[in-house]
């Protein structure tokens, strides 16, 4: 059967920075390096618009306003501007928040929740053990691991529960296939599909890997520095080697922080 997945759009929605030694073990310069922040627009042929993550907002900075969620913007500067908001590109695509059916979050760092509130007549699909996860840490824990209990608000009011388990089809068939990549986060997943414009099979693969170099060999993976950011290291390891075999069987990766210009075909 033909696919119901089209991916209309990677949206920018601004970057933070990191030395490159921190972003692949091999490089041992101090160059700083910008990683951006994306959002993938799709359209299902029965449903309609779908955003996989929201990227950053303006809200990162409400969040991150008092001590101890400070730290964060301290340790990841965030730059962006108003026009690349989702919202904003969106409507440069012709699209309304409210023509937004459903938004999957492939997990709930800062970096991936912003301008929720904005989509309040969305239906919100997260991963149940990542949302209890986050909410049972508290303070500057819940910080050091990436959350922010401000942007998870809307999360808590409007999320549904998905389970990472479930079928081949989450949005029914030849659809979208839920792929589990624990270890950046407690519960983080992907998305596979087969784009119904280019036929090309795509992974969503989030923060899976960051940066193509470790997709094509996971031995470029982060410095030892970013394993204490992490859920579990070994988890982000076997979840690499999944992103990694996919990518050797001929499946598009794309990553929630490499350039939209190197990843878009």
């Amino acid at each position: 059967m033909p696919s119901k997945v089209k991916l209309v759009a990677i949206l920018d929605t601004g970057f933070t920075i990191a030395p490159s030694f921190v972003i692949n073990r091999h490089h041992k310069s101090l160059k700083i390096k910008k990683i951006p922040a994306l959002a993938f627009l799709l359209h299902h042929d029965d449903l309609g618009y779908i955003m996989v993550d929201t990227g950053y907002s303006k809200e990162f900075l409400t969040a991150t306003r008092h001590f101890p969620a400070r730290f964060y913007r301290w340790v990841t500067p965030v730059k962006m501007q108003e026009k690349q908001s989702v919202i904003a590109q969106l409507k440069e695509h012709g699209i309304e928040p409210t023509d937004i059916k459903i938004i999957i979050l492939s997990h709930l760092h800062a970096d991936h929740v912003g301008d929720l509130r904005a989509f309040s007549q969305s239906q919100i699909l997260i991963e149940p053990a990542e949302l209890d996860y986050a909410q049972k840490l508290k303070g500057a824990t819940q910080v050091r691991h990436g959350y922010l209990k401000y942007l998870l608000e809307p999360v808590t009011k409007l999320g549904e529960a998905i389970q990472v388990a479930a079928p081949a089809g989450l949005l029914g068939p030849d659809s979208l296939e839920l792929v589990e990549l624990s270890g950046h986060s407690r519960a983080m997943f992907g998305l596979k599909f087969k784009d119904q414009q280019s036929q090309q099979e795509i992974l969503l693969a989030a923060d899976a890997a960051w940066s193509q170099a470790e997709v094509q060999d996971p031995d470029n993976g982060p410095a030892k520095l970013a394993h204490m950011m992490m859920y579990s290291w070994p988890l982000y390891q076997k979840s690499i080697q999944k992103v990694h075999d996919y990518h050797q069987q001929g499946v598009k990766v794309l990553l929630a922080h490499e350039s939209r210009e190197s990843q878009w075909f």
